[in-house]
């Protein structure tokens, strides 16, 4: 044997074992694939899943449930319930599937306590066992509800309410009424300021002297509450603040944290106003307060009757009601809406000399709408909102001016017949005003069949963007082209100039009979608070007088 054939003969024993070695190797990699991965895995199962409600409209405040019903899917495998929000989806409530059972359900519990519809979706976590997968989607709408306020829970009252206001939430509502039944600290008589706590339907005197909680003999009327609910304007005849006692009607804030009052109509350098001071309106945040008075020792007021506006701090009131150069307006000035930050203010005059110098002279004889503006400065003048398209005075006489919570929209009623081409019966109707678009004055009151113009419309208010109108009128006329004279309380939505009747009891039923007299919108507009003689919306005062009610959340 040759020396190379004998090397390779001793280097043999050596090379057998590497070779069973990859032998084995190969055989474990065909059995557990490659790096050892373990035995390959079949696709996880894919679920097949429904969502259903137990009731897609339920009404606002009870429990609805949504309930998943999953086939083949794992045991404890997740599932999220998922609520459309804009574009994307937002995970609500979470839970797990049952253990056992071929169809295994789990159950979602919603308070319906939001406005409108929202569209909910139920999504399964992928596991090991079992794939992910999307239930369609379920819509959920809320139907509103119609409260009493200004009754007793029995819906009884001994008294007689007027319409106030309603917070930017709609939790808080503040009115004015002549009952002694609603709290043991109004023994009566007179008409008292109330506020109505939607959360627990308790009522709080708003209208007492400081340091008494005694609500006061005298008359309070016309409050306003502040979007936070922070804060009460209301005129009244009582002197609230002990200062104050010459018996006329004068303007208090109140604030519901220390349950005091503080005068607003105060004269310059603090003295006393010798004047009366009604229609108070008041800011988001009720920092600032405006009013109508006919004192003359407030910052240089007419006895005619005029517009100020009150600033926490600030001392004395400002006029508003002023003209170019700051010359005092020739007429009386009535009826201010202030914006939500205070910065705008809407209200009727029968002034002639407000209006900036741009406008035509003001020959109509009649109330104007008008509105001061901070930004402008003293001494500019005011616009004139109740115009024609093309910036003319109108043919007629304007009133009872709302503006947008962002001070861009104004709405306000007219006798007017040239305010807008639309309009062609000579009667009152309800118009909207859009700083931002001077080419036209919307006419809100529009019917469906022009035959049908000409029906009653009055006392509008407007939501905080504007984009919703509530009124009086008659809503057989405006959208049944039936003449039916009802005084409803009518809600006018941009968005497709739809009209919808307010006025109606949680069930949907029209009150009757229909006097509706005056509404008032939350900032939000998802609530509508109004005053009727309706008696069968769940409140029962004396015969043939009006109670305050709640709609809400409206769509």
């Amino acid at each position: 044997m040759t020396a190379p054939a004998a090397a390779r003969t001793r280097r043999l024993p050596r090379i057998l074992p590497l070779l069973a070695s990859l032998t084995v190797l190969a055989t474990l990699t065909a059995l557990l694939g490659p790096c050892g991965a373990g035995p390959s895995q079949a696709a996880p199962t894919r679920p097949s899943a429904t969502l259903r409600a137990s009731t897609t409209a339920p009404l606002y405040g009870a429990t609805t449930t949504l309930a998943v019903a999953v086939r083949k899917g794992a045991p404890r495998q997740p599932v999220a319930l998922q609520v459309r929000s804009g574009s994307s989806w937002k995970v609500v409530q979470r839970a797990r599937l049952p253990r056992a059972g071929a169809v295994k359900r789990v159950t979602f519990r919603l308070s319906a306590t939001w406005a409108g519809t929202r569209t909910y979706r139920a999504v399964l976590t992928r596991t090991r066992a079992a794939g992910s997968t999307t239930t369609s989607a379920v819509d959920v709408t809320v139907r509103p509800r119609t409260w009493p306020v200004s009754t007793l829970p029995s819906g009884l009252t001994d008294g007689v309410a007027t319409l106030g206001d309603v917070s930017g939430d709609g939790r808080f509502v503040v009115f004015s009424t002549s009952a002694s039944d609603l709290s043991p600290q109004d023994p009566g008589p007179g008409l008292d300021v109330y506020l109505w706590d939607r959360a627990d339907g308790s009522f709080t005197v708003v209208s007492h002297p400081n340091g008494s909680p005694t609500a006061s003999d005298s008359n309070s009327r016309t409050p306003r509450i502040s979007d936070d609910g922070r804060f009460v304007v209301f005129a009244s005849t009582a002197g609230l603040d002990g200062v104050d006692g010459d018996g006329a009607y004068d303007v208090y804030r109140w604030s519901r944290a220390t349950d005091t009052h503080e005068l607003v109509s105060v004269g310059s350098g603090g003295a006393q106003s010798n004047g009366s001071a009604i229609n108070p309106d008041i800011s988001a945040d009720g920092q600032r307060v405006v009013f109508e008075s006919t004192a003359t020792n407030i910052a240089g007021g007419t006895s005619s009757a005029d517009v100020f506006l009150w600033e926490q701090g600030a001392g004395t009131p400002t006029l508003l009601s002023r003209g170019p150069a700051d010359v005092a307006g020739n007429g009386a000035s009535t009826e201010p809406s202030i914006s939500a930050d205070g910065r705008h203010v809407a209200f009727q005059t029968e002034a002639s000399n407000l209006a900036q110098t741009q406008y035509p002279a003001d020959a109509n004889g009649s109330s104007d709408i008008v509105l001061w503006d901070q930004d402008l400065g003293p001494g500019t003048g005011l616009f004139r909102v109740s115009t024609t398209p093309g910036g003319l005075q109108a043919a007629g006489g304007s009133r009872r001016a709302q503006i947008s919570g962002d001070g861009t929209f104004v709405a306000f009623e007219s006798d007017a017949t040239t305010i807008n081409p639309d309009d062609t019966a000579a009667s009152t109707d309800i118009f909207r005003w859009n700083r931002d678009d001077l080419s036209v004055i919307e006419l809100v009151s529009e019917p469906l069949d022009p035959l049908y113009a000409g029906g009653f419309v009055t006392t509008p208010a407007i939501d905080g963007s504007g984009t919703r109108i509530g009124f009086v009128g008659d809503f057989d006329a405006l959208r049944r082209n039936t003449i039916t004279s009802a005084r409803d309380v009518i809600l006018w939505r941009s968005a497709g100039a739809v009209m919808t009747r307010e006025s109606v009891s949680t069930a949907g039923a029209a009150g009757t009979p229909s006097g509706s007299t005056g509404v008032r919108l939350s900032d939000d507009g998802h609530w509508i608070v109004f005053t009727t003689q309706a008696t069968n919306l769940g409140a029962q005062g004396p015969a043939g007088e009006s109670q305050v009610f709640l709609r809400g959340p409206l769509p």
